[in-house]
Parts: structure tokens; sequence; C-alpha cells
């Protein structure tokens, strides 16, 4: 039985299914639930997209690995088609991954399978023609915070050590966030409802949560778990997409913005107002805000990597 967070993400992605994935573009092959990993079938998987013409060209392809979001408890890479489409149209070779959600699996763990999925490139390239020195991680929502995340665990040996996390055997050239969450005890500066932000970060940490997040104190990473927190100097050039008036995510692409441009050398952004272009605006393809955040992220991808 799915708990009240899980049926509303569910909710969610069915109900903005045709919305987000109603584009499609000629020649994109995909090869569908490859293995990236042993430990959890289809939810260590992930989904291939390709131009056919410039696979037959020999050319080698940068890579994007993308993170599908669901509010850490539910979402599936299939609900991303149409993006991965539009990246591999673009010229790129789109691995777009599952990876083990909660109830089965806790913090670390999703981050975790993230890193893993990217490991398994190298074996990727001995079937494909991919530019291991042009990999770029982007993903929404949860995604957009397993996507900072992995970033973190790169270039923070000390936090890797302390939440027992993956390392990282590739090199990052970019990452792109869109519309996460990067400070998880600001929670409830939100408009969720408080019992739905307890249900899931109770199934996030494996543990109860009160409904007022006041024993989050008490979850011996609780520390660890912001990766606004860990920003340095050391990370690839970041683009971030924030909604200036996101419903689920309040402030939080403003505040990472300004400490991604405070720390990191190369840092672009596109933000945008207004209720219809809210949480994950950047998925619905028939609006302007959207197209003119596709194509910003695209300009950084030519001129960054």
């Amino acid at each position: 039985m799915l708990s009240k967070s899980q049926l509303v993400f569910k909710a969610v992605d069915i109900l903005c299914y045709q919305m987000q994935n109603h584009v499609h573009f000629p020649l994109i092959e995909q090869v569908p639930n490859v293995p990236y990993s042993d430990q959890g079938g289809r939810a260590t998987s992930g989904n291939i997209f390709y131009d056919k013409n410039r696979m037959a060209s020999g050319v080698k392809f940068p890579i994007i690995v993308n993170i599908h979001g669901g509010g850490f408890v539910m979402g599936d890479k299939d609900y991303r088609e149409s993006l991965c489409e539009f990246y591999a149209h673009n010229g790129y070779f789109v691995f777009d991954i599952n990876y083990r959600m909660p109830p089965d699996v806790v913090f670390p763990v999703l981050c975790n399978d993230c890193i893993d999925a990217l490991n398994f490139l190298p074996v990727l390239a001995k079937e494909y023609p991919i530019d291991l020195d042009k990999i770029i991680v982007t993903g929404d929502s949860s995604g957009g915070y397993l996507t900072a995340y992995v970033a973190a665990l790169a270039y923070d040996d000390e936090l890797r050590k302390a939440v027992g996390g993956h390392e990282l055997q590739v090199n990052l050239a970019a990452i792109a966030p869109f519309c996460g969450i990067y400070d998880v005890q600001t929670l409830t500066s939100g408009t969720l409802p408080p019992d739905l932000i307890q249900d899931t970060a109770s199934m996030l940490f494996g543990y109860h949560v009160d409904r007022k997040l006041n024993n989050l104190k008490d979850y011996p990473y609780i520390q660890y778990v912001a990766p606004i927190d860990y920003v340095n100097a050391n990370w690839c050039p970041v683009f971030i997409a924030w909604a200036e008036d996101d419903l689920i995510c309040v402030g939080q692409g403003a505040v990472m913005e300004e400490k991604l441009r405070n720390t990191c050398k190369t840092v672009e952004s596109y933000h945008c107002g207004g209720l219809l272009n809210n949480h994950c605006y950047h998925l619905n393809f028939q609006t302007l805000e959207a197209k003119k955040c596709m194509a910003a992220f695209l300009r950084f991808l030519k001129s960054r990597v």
C-alpha cells in the first residue's frame, strides 16, 4: 500500500504525463532498461537515447545522465521521455536513470545509486561512441537535489566518508539541477502540507519524524543531508534553473544560486516568475519560459562542455 506522499507524487506524474511527454523528435533511438547495477533490477537501470544519424557518423557523443524527480519516494525514468529525446535531438547521448527509493532504501542509498550509474559509463563507452570527458549530470525536483548531492560527494572527501558514499570514478564536466531542494531542513517553508513532508522525511531517513520536523536534529546524518552546505570552489561548472514562485521548493533555487555564485568558478542560471511557471516548468515544452530555459541550458552546454 502506498503512503500519502507516494500517492500524491504518483498522481502528479500521471496527471502531468501527457503535458510533459507529448513532444517527440525524429531519428531518436531508445534502448530501454539497461542495468547499471545488479542491486535493484529495474530500479537500478536506465534508458538510453541517441540520434541515429549522429551515431552513424562515428563522432563521439557528450553524455547527459538524467535523474528524475518525484519527491524522493516516487517517479520513474519513463516520465522524462520527451526531455531525454530533446537532449538526444540536440546531440547528446542520454542515460536516463532510475534509482532505488524509500521505503525499500533510505538516505544515502539513493545518492549512491546515482554514483553507480555514473561509474557505469565506462562500460557503456565500450559499446557506444561516448566522450567520457564530457559528462553532464542533470535532474529535476528531488532529482535536482540528487544532482547537487552527486557533486557534493564528488568534491568533498570528508562528506563521502561520513555518509558512506560511493566514490565517483569518472570526472564531471558540468551539473544542472532544475527546481531542486538543497536545504532539507527548510522543508517547512514550502506550501506542502505538513503531514506530507513528515511522511516523506520519515521514509527518506528511515525513522519517525514528527509533524513539525523538530526531531530531525536527532537524525545521525542530519548535518550531511543538505548539498548547499558542501558547495566548494572545486565544483565543476553549474547551470541552475528555478522558479521564483515555486510552490514546493520555496526560496531554494535563489539561495542555492547565491551560494554557488559566491563559491564556484562557473555558474549560469535561468529563473522566471509567475504561478503558471512553477515547479519544474521546464518540462512543459509548450510554454515560452520552458523553451527559453532549455535554450539557455543548451547555450551553457555548448560553451562550457
